[in-house]
C-alpha cells in the first residue's frame, strides 16, 4: 500500500509541474517518478543489503494505534508477533500507460505492480480496526500464512489540470493468480468463517480475490484519495519522498 500511495501522490505532483502540451514530456516525468517511488522496495541487484532486509521481514511485538488520516478516517489497534515475509523484492511493474483527455483537460494513468511469488506468515496477530467511511470493521486474533503467485496491485486515476491540480477517479484493485498454500484462523473470532475463507482462496484464488476486490478498492482508494488531497493542500506527510529526492522541498514545486 505504501508504494501505491506514493505512486498516486507523485503522479499528481508530476502533472502539476508539467502543464505543457507535450504528452511525451509529461509521461516521461511520471515514469521517472514512479520508478523512484518503486525503489522504496529495493531491487535485489542494486541494493542487495536492503533487499535482504525486506525479503526476510521479521516483526516482533509491533503494536499501537493505526495511522489516522483526516480526523479518524480509520483507527484501531494491531499487535503482531513473529511475522515473516519473502518475495517482496522480486516485484515486476508495468510503466504507466497514459492518455490526454481534453474535456476536461486531464491525464489518465494506469500502473500495475506484480509480485511473481510472495510468501508470508504471521503468528499471533490481534487486530481491531475500524474504517469509518465505509463502516468496515475488521477484528480477530489468530494466524495468517500463505504462499501466493501472481499477486498484483493496479492503480488508476485521472489528474485534472484545468484550474489547479486535482486527482480524481482513483482506483486500487488487487488480483491473485494462484495460491500454493494458505491458512487463516481467528478472523472475526469466527473459526468457521476463517476455515471457509481459507478453502475459498485455496480452491479459487483468482475468483475469491476478485470477490473482495471491490471492498479493497473502496477502502484503499478512499484512503489514498484523502492522503493525496491532504498532501496537495500542503497538509500531508511526504516523508517517503526523502528516500527518492533527499529533500521534501520538492513538494514546494507542486
Amino acid at each position: 500500500m505504501k508504494v501505491i500511495v506514493a505512486i498516486l501522490f507523485v503522479l499528481g505532483c508530476a502533472s502539476a509541474r508539467y502543464r505543457g502540451p507535450s504528452n511525451r514530456v509529461l509521461e516521461s516525468e511520471i515514469q521517472n517518478i514512479i520508478d523512484c517511488g518503486l525503489r522504496l522496495i529495493p531491487d535485489p541487484v542494486d541494493e542487495p543489503e536492503a533487499a535482504t532486509v525486506l525479503d526476510d521481514l521479521e516483526i516482533e511485538g509491533l503494536s499501537g494505534t493505526a495511522a489516522v488520516v483526516n480526523a479518524y478516517v480509520y483507527f484501531g489497534t494491531a499487535a503482531v508477533v513473529n511475522a515473516y515475509v519473502s518475495g517482496i523484492s522480486n516485484y515486476e511493474h508495468t510503466y504507466t500507460s497514459g492518455s490526454i483527455g481534453l474535456i476536461p483537460p486531464r491525464y489518465d494513468v494506469e500502473a500495475t505492480v506484480t509480485f511473481p511469488r510472495i510468501q508470508a506468515s504471521v503468528d499471533n496477530y490481534d487486530i481491531d480496526i475500524n474504517y469509518a467511511t465505509t463502516g468496515t470493521h475488521i477484528y480477530g486474533a489468530g494466524i495468517v500464512a500463505f504462499d501466493a503467485t501472481g499477486f498484483s496491485i493496479s492503480a488508476s486515476l485521472s489528474v485534472h489540470i484545468l484550474t489547479g491540480i486535482s486527482v480524481q477517479n482513483i482506483r486500487v484493485r488487487p488480483a491473485l493468480q494462484g495460491l500454493n498454500s494458505g491458512i487463516v484462523t481467528g478472523l472475526y473470532n469466527d473459526e468457521e468463517f476463517s476455515r471457509q475463507l481459507t478453502e475459498d482462496f485455496l480452491n479459487d484464488p483468482a475468483g475469491t480475490m476478485a470477490g473482495y476486490a471491490d471492498m479493497v478498492d473502496q477502502i484503499a482508494s478512499s484512503i489514498a484519495g484523502k492522503v493525496v488531497a491532504n498532501a496537495l493542500a500542503g497538509d500531508g506527510d511526504a516523508g517517503f519522498l526523502d528516500n527518492c529526492y533527499g529533500d521534501a522541498g520538492f513538494l514546494d514545486n507542486c
